[in-house]
This record gives C-alpha cells, structure tokens and sequence, in this order.
C-alpha cells in the first residue's frame, strides 16, 4: 500500500483528435497549458510533455482526488486523457551528461540542409529514371506493335 512516502510522476496521454473536436482547432492545445496550471496548484512541477512531478511526497489517494478535481473544473478532460501513468519516484538520476546539450546546434547546424539536399537529388534521379523507363517501355511497345502486330 502507498503510504505517501514518496513524490510521484504524472504522465498524461492526451488525445489531440478529440481535443480538437471538443475546444476546435485553433483552441485545442489550451487543454496543455490549463493542465500545466492546475498542476502546479497542486504542488507539481512540469517535467517536459505533459509529465509532472509532485514537489513532496504524496499518497495515491491524494493524487486520486487531485485528478477528480481536474474534471470536474472541466469536464470535457475526462474524454480527452488517453493514458495516465502515475510512479513514485524513489530515485532520480540525471542522464544529461550522455548528451553534448548547450542550447545551440553546433556542427549540426547545417545538418538538414544538407540532407534536404542530398534528398532532393535522389528524388531527381529516381524522377529522371522513371522518365526514361517510361521512354523505353514506349520504344519496345511500337516494336512489337510494328513487328508483332500489338501483341504486347
């Protein structure tokens, strides 16, 4: 049984089609920022996406009657949570020293260009020998049209 000794984090699945159909297209992603509100009233910190993580320790059941909160200020969210997962955290290590992040692209800045590049002549070639199978396919049908009487 969850006693409350440990912080939890909340991820939330939500599913934009219905989103979209409920708020409208223009207004559908203002169920994130509502939801990123009503957390950290809560007591909960944004992780990244829509994952939250409770500042203290918390029980389940607090966590329970948080959500049934976050319904009922609006009721449209029930149809729109896909997956909720909730997880005590009981230890957090940072992996960011796997990654080179400093906040800028460095060498890879031209990186796409270059590949949109490379893409963009691949797609010329395969447009070129398309033609040129469709001119040669054109040549063996008037062969056999002129030699075989159509046959082909």
């Amino acid at each position: 049984m969850d006693d409350g000794k440990y912080r939890k984090r909340l991820l939330f699945d939500v599913d934009t089609l219905v989103a979209r159909e409920i708020l409208g297209e223009k207004k559908y992603r203002k169920i994130y920022k509502y939801i990123k509100r009503f957390m950290y009233s809560k007591g909960f910190n944004w992780i990244q996406g829509s994952g939250y993580e409770s500042i203290d320790s918390i029980s389940l059941l607090k966590i329970s009657i948080i959500l049934e909160e976050l319904i009922e200020k609006n009721e449209y969210i029930e149809k729109c949570i896909r997956d909720i997962r909730v997880a005590s955290i009981v230890d957090d290590k940072s992996l960011n020293d796997v990654f080179d992040y400093d906040g800028t692209p460095g060498k890879y800045k031209d990186m796409y260009k270059k590949q949109k590049t490379n893409n963009l002549i691949l797609v010329d070639w395969i447009d070129n020998y398309k033609k040129h199978n469709v001119f040669l396919k054109r040549r063996l049908e008037a062969y056999v049209n002129t030699y075989y009487g159509g046959c082909a």
